[in-house]
């Protein structure tokens, strides 16, 4: 067998093995949830005005352009307690029952004509463990590790394929990625940018397609890419999380190594030695080197949003970098969350109206970043102002936020602990 038959033969071993092993922890974590399991609620909040906050009854009120709706502070949604996960697009939200059932609210979540104010379950059987969303298109790992896509696929002028389905045509609803089958793993979970789309597998491999502009499918080709195509630069890595900024990536690896990709013009990729400019990229994912972030413990949790990145350690520390932040990782100090620990990060926001929210080892919530973005949480006084500070979301004040979801609109939602939970 010639050597290089042999090598990829290993790899594929030691990928299956790694997959193996995953599942029998997944399976241990989740007797465990199940064993401890909590009621809870959805909260929503940001711009609603096409249906996205998930809330049938809402006014509108008078703007400069247009009507439209805020809700500065965090609402319950009804009948929420089935949800176990969300995704945010920009005009419409997703969200995983506890069932495996999707459903969805706002516009064009089934399609371009699709519309509602209130949570509409997916027609179908098929079971799901995981959703994603890109700006315009959404993604969904079923029970057996296949991804189904829908929604915008590009276009001749703009380009695309983020969908996987070797077009840029777009799709209504829930289709399975031939290509990606016929490639012979499972997904772990996925992630959308504005263009591209990566797939995780189980065995800790990860693939990309969409658009290539910038080098952000990281396989060093800047050409669209119609269905899914192995970063084989990473083959002998084992990536555990592979997160999609608007059009760039930052990869997480089980050993604590940080890999980022894509476009560069605010620094999103980190690198001490990059010339930022609006030509600046990587083609291929790159180790990203930081002694401050090294120093700070093991990474556990990275997070990409539209031109801005972000990494947490296992010592409870939070670095952040990209626009308006710096092109290097930068620690914010934990003194800012009254000395809490930081234990999960999300980004989100349209460009120059971005946030970061962060869940602190107490559970609480905490937001940041530009007011306008409407997706702070704080009272409606504060939507005109920037808060470069951490400020905790007095709605939660004395509950637990149990997870926090954003995207690249403006609204976000949080999964919260209710009752005496």
């Amino acid at each position: 067998m010639p050597r290089s038959d042999q090598t990829m033969m290993l790899q594929r071993l030691q990928r299956c093995a790694r997959a193996t092993a995953r599942s029998t922890a997944a399976t241990a974590a989740a007797r465990r949830k199940s064993s401890s399991a909590v009621e809870t609620a959805v909260y929503t909040w940001g711009v609603g005005s096409g249906g996205q906050l998930g809330h049938a009854k809402f006014e509108l009120e008078p703007g400069f352009i247009e009507e439209s709706y805020v809700q500065a502070e965090p609402r319950r949604l009804v009948k929420s307690k089935q949800y176990r996960s969300l995704a945010m697009a920009e005009t419409f939200t997703l969200a995983l029952t506890e069932t495996g059932h999707l459903c969805g609210w706002g516009q064009g979540f089934l399609g371009t004509d699709s519309a509602s104010k209130e949570p509409q379950v997916f027609p179908g059987t098929t079971v799901f463990r995981s959703i994603a969303c890109g700006k315009r298109h959404a993604a969904a790992v079923d029970k057996d590790g296949m991804v189904h896509t829908w929604g915008y696929g590009g276009s001749w002028m703009g380009g695309g394929g983020q969908l996987g389905h070797n077009s840029t045509d777009a799709v209504s609803a829930p289709k399975l990625v031939e290509a990606f089958q016929r490639y012979g793993a499972k997904a772990q979970s996925v992630s959308m940018g504005s263009q591209h789309t990566l797939i995780l597998t189980t065995d800790g491999e990860v693939l990309s397609c969409g658009v290539g502009e910038y080098g952000r499918l990281g396989t060093g080709n800047t050409g669209d890419s119609l269905v899914p195509a192995p970063l084989e630069t990473l083959l002998d890595e084992d990536v555990v999380q592979a997160v999609a900024g608007h059009s760039h990536s930052v990869l997480l690896t089980s050993s604590g190594k940080c890999f980022t990709f894509g476009r560069n013009d605010t620094g999103a990729l980190g690198h001490a030695d990059s010339y930022i400019d609006i030509y600046s990229m990587e083609e291929f994912p790159r180790h990203l080197e930081s002694k401050e972030l090294a120093a700070a413990g093991q990474v556990v949790q990275v997070g990409a949003g539209r031109g801005t990145s972000a990494a947490l350690t296992s010592e409870g520390k939070l670095f952040l970098w990209g626009r308006h932040l710096g092109h290097v990782p930068t620690l914010v100090p934990n003194d800012l969350f009254d000395g809490l620990r930081v234990k999960k990060v999300a980004l989100g926001g349209e460009a120059g109206r971005g946030v970061v929210a962060v869940v602190t080892e107490d559970d609480g919530l905490w937001t940041f970043g530009d007011g306008a973005s409407k997706m702070l949480g704080l009272p409606k006084a504060s939507t005109s102002s920037k808060h470069p500070n951490p400020c905790r979301v007095p709605s939660f004040v004395g509950r637990r936020t149990l997870d926090i979801f954003c995207g690249p609109g403006q609204h976000m939602a949080a999964i919260v602990a209710t009752g005496n939970s």
